[in-house]
């Protein structure tokens, strides 16, 4: 599961371009963008990844090789038995949809399985998912190349510093 906030899309252009089509987990993610470009970004998330990227709905199933995007306006939650609920609701820490929430749902339903990425960002989004997935047994990547002061990812590397990884800087560049 992935949360990513301001820079978040060259990021995630370049980590999702990095997997392989193969790739044996499925993905959810949480990308704070204006719901105008949130329809953009698949597309040019899909053209670049050799995985499959789409636009969340109620129910899909978590298939290894797919990345599911929280719709504009719906919190993306991680529900038992590999399906994703949508949930209209408040924001959470200023943001809906909320990369807590996901991370949270997922450290719930898949314990030590799960693995958060923790991307950019200047708010506190993600902080308290990260804490729940540790908390679980799961792994944690953080990207301290773009973490502002006070950002849920430089919370999180100051709270759990033992505990996670650093998102490789410049992933895919030559």
């Amino acid at each position: 599961v992935v949360g990513a906030s301001t820079g978040g899309p060259q990021v995630l252009q370049r980590l999702l371009g990095d997997l392989p089509g193969d790739f044996p987990a499925p993905v959810a993610l949480v990308q704070h963008i204006n719901p105008a470009f949130a329809e953009s970004l698949v597309g040019w998330l899909q053209a670049s990844s050799k995985l499959k990227v789409q636009m969340a709905k109620d129910g899909d199933a978590l298939v290894p090789g797919t990345v599911l995007l929280a719709p504009p306006q719906f919190h993306l939650l991680v529900a038992q038995r590999g399906r994703v609920t949508l949930k209209q609701g408040e924001p959470k820490d200023g943001h809906l949809p909320s990369a807590s929430l996901l991370l949270e749902s997922a450290a719930k339903s898949y314990g030590k399985r799960t693995v958060g990425v923790l991307l950019t960002g200047m708010g506190t989004d993600g902080a308290d998912g990260m804490v729940a997935i540790k908390g679980a047994g799961g792994k944690l990547f953080i990207d301290l190349g773009h973490a502002h002061h006070g950002s849920a990812v430089d919370l999180v590397h100051l709270a759990l510093l033992e505990h996670v990884h650093e998102v490789a800087h410049g992933a895919g560049d030559d």
